[in-house]
């Protein structure tokens, strides 16, 4: 039995919510963006090496594709930066599937 009406009730819920509503949403996000970067982690980790070196070299160093054509260069034989742009939206492309099998995209 409440202490208070319906109207009352609905107003204090209303500032409850309100008060736990900020702290509870950025919880939610922290463990959501957590999920996610390990499920991408595991993604990222049954990649080819050359796939991880590709990704590695564009994304975490942020090298333009020239300079990921003459890092991989200097490893072996002579890349077309334009073939790694193409290589790297294949990989993007599968990379995007296999988040979404894990249930990480809409």
């Amino acid at each position: 039995m409440s202490l208070l009406g319906g109207r009352e009730a609905a107003a204090a819920s209303e500032l409850v919510i309100r008060d736990l509503g900020p702290g509870i949403l950025r919880c939610v996000r922290s463990v959501v963006r957590e999920r996610q970067t390990r499920a991408l982690e595991a993604i990222r980790a049954r990649l080819t090496v050359e796939e991880q070196s590709l990704l590695a070299l564009r994304i975490d160093q942020g090298l333009s594709w020239g300079d990921v054509a003459a890092v991989l260069a200097a490893e072996g034989d002579p890349v077309n930066p334009d073939a790694l742009a193409k290589r790297f939206q294949r990989l993007k492309d599968r990379i995007a599937e296999k988040a979404r099998e894990d249930g990480l995209g809409g």
